[in-house]
């Protein structure tokens, strides 16, 4: 599932779910489904994540794997903490 790693990418960036939504072409519902992870992302949508945060799509999985990988739980913990401190400040 990527939807932690789409997460991190847009609150990183402070940019709020319906500013993405309109940058890549969705409805800020779809964009909700996505982050929680009830809707998997095809390759073209990945395609404008790339696009729109400039960086190559294989490092949207990278970045998940980092979340994800229990061998190096810390990177994880990172990412998640990250994750909520830029969410904090969108709200």
């Amino acid at each position: 599932m990527l939807n932690p790693a789409l997460k991190v990418l847009r609150t990183y960036h402070t940019m709020q779910q319906n500013v993405l939504a309109e940058k890549l072409n969705i409805s800020s519902s779809f964009l909700c489904e996505l982050e929680a992870g009830r809707k998997l992302p095809n390759l073209k949508l990945l395609q404008k994540y790339s696009s729109i945060f400039d960086i190559p799509i294989v490092d949207i999985f990278f970045l998940q794997d980092m979340i994800e990988n229990n061998d190096n739980a810390i990177n994880g913990k990172v990412f998640t903490i990250m994750g909520w401190f830029r969410e904090q400040k969108v709200k």
